[in-house]
């Protein structure tokens, strides 16, 4: 259960601030509001590569069934804020 209160704490801190907003895929990879331990993954799990086979788009609506840890939300809630509709599906 403590997964989904983070999941949850992530989403509804991009949802009511401005920060984390990034308008393209790989300058929500690259963004400074990362987790640092996450980023130190991304060479291993390529998340540029990986959301560009599925053509994720900022104004899509994406739903994340079973997140784990926050990797990928941290990169889709930012892509998504501005024109798109991020779900967190437990």
């Amino acid at each position: 259960m403590n997964k989904y209160i983070r999941q949850l704490m992530i989403v509804t801190a991009f949802s009511f601030s401005s920060f984390g907003i990034a308008h393209d895929l790989g300058s929500a990879i690259s963004s400074e509001e990362r987790t640092p331990s996450y980023v130190l993954r991304d060479k291993y799990r390529n998340p540029y590569e990986t959301l560009s086979f599925f053509r994720i788009q900022p104004e899509m609506t994406v739903v994340e069934l079973s997140p784990g840890r926050g990797w990928y939300t941290e990169i889709l809630a930012m892509l998504m804020y501005d024109k798109g509709r991020y779900i967190v599906a437990p």
